[in-house]
């Protein structure tokens, strides 16, 4: 592990299990001493959500070491000593942040999701034909952060706005199972997620202009037409 990771309030992320036991501190800060002492809003932190759960800063990483050393073990001016250490803590943070300011106006690009994040996200919706379909909420919550950054980033990493992918991989989906022999419009309709095979009929038409049955038809007669002929002496 040995890294640091900074969620600013409200975010949330999940921990994957791991193999060996391992030790975690967690330091709070609260919202107005923090935006006093790094001088960044909330909102700035936001944008930089993707490359704060995994920072490789060893000064950090010393600090909270001091810090949980200091809990274990209590000493003379303890109380001082911590909030000396949380005060770094703070203060390399906002550089931290500063670096990312300075990468991102440099580059002129957007920032996007993280490697690691984005492989989340498009392996949920791989999924949804088992899991069923992922709401906003819960692919931010895959990443740690909000919705709205999610949306952004999402549109920077890959050209798609996420709700419109999800819809091209659905859609997708559905084409994959018409295409195959015994798979119900009806089964079709429910495996997908949708409210009722009549507003699943209404949804495909409108992204493809057939109807699923109109569509099955189609692909039934290519395949037939693509089958060899038999030839005989």
């Amino acid at each position: 592990m040995r890294s640091v990771a900074f969620l600013p309030p409200g975010c949330a992320v999940r921990l994957f299990p791991v193999e060996a036991p391992f030790r975690v501190i967690n330091c709070f800060f609260r919202k107005g001493y923090f935006e006093s002492t790094t001088e960044i809003t909330h909102e700035s932190w936001d944008r930089h959500a993707p490359y704060l759960v995994s920072i490789k800063n060893k000064r950090i990483e010393i600090m909270m070491q001091e810090a949980y050393a200091e809990l274990v073990q209590p000493g003379f001016g303890h109380d001082l000593l911590v909030e000396a250490a949380s005060t770094m803590i703070l203060v390399e943070l906002a550089r931290y942040a500063q670096q990312l300011d300075r990468k991102n106006r440099s580059s002129g690009a957007s920032l996007a999701l993280a490697p690691w994040q984005l492989r989340r996200v498009l392996e949920r919706i791989k999924a949804s034909s088992d899991m069923g379909y992922p709401n906003l909420n819960e692919l931010a919550e895959l990443c740690g952060i909000s919705q709205s950054h999610l949306m952004r980033t999402f549109k920077a990493s890959t050209g798609w706005q996420i709700h419109k992918y999800i819809a091209e991989e659905r859609l997708n989906a559905a084409k994959r199972m018409l295409a195959e022999d015994g798979v119900s419009t009806k089964e079709v309709s429910q495996r997908l997620g949708f409210q009722s095979p009549a507003y699943f009929a209404t949804a495909f038409r409108r992204m493809t202009g057939k109807t699923p049955t109109e569509y099955r038809s189609e692909i039934r007669a290519k395949s037939i037409g693509e089958v060899p002929a038999t030839w005989h002496n």
